[in-house]
């Protein structure tokens, strides 16, 4: 839902201040403004369902449940590429929303996000369920 992103936005937008009067002293800086990404990419590691009722076909699309590590894979990503290649985060999950879109590749995607969730949990400590 559009407003829910643009809520969102502003959200962020407002918390800065406050983010960088944390920062203040510490050489870490946030200039500008949020720029929200990762809900196309999440979009397409969903699901999607085509139901027919009546004379009208519907089609419902749910994002992938874990927005987070969406978000989490897309910086560590652009990261490791050392921000050399791809000057934007906005234009690594471009990148990775173009592999979803190709044969296997929304099943590599998730899998992905799978083992770094794995990676974590274990680096944490957790045995899982």
């Amino acid at each position: 839902n559009q407003s829910h992103w643009v809520h969102g936005q502003k959200a962020v937008n407002d918390a800065l201040p406050g983010v960088r009067r944390l920062l203040a002293n510490t050489g870490l800086s946030i200039d500008g403004q949020a720029k929200l990404f990762g809900n196309g990419l999440q979009t397409a590691l969903g699901s999607t369902s085509v139901q027919r009722r009546r004379s009208a076909v519907v089609t419902e699309r749910r994002g992938y449940p874990i927005c987070g590590a969406v978000v989490h894979i897309v910086t560590e990503i652009w990261l490791r590429a050392g921000k050399g290649t791809l000057d934007s985060i906005v234009d690594v999950e471009k990148e990775i929303a173009a592999v979803v879109c190709e044969g296997e590749g929304k099943a590599l995607v998730q899998r992905c996000i799978g083992t770094m969730l794995t990676e974590i949990a274990t680096e944490l400590g957790c045995n899982g369920p």
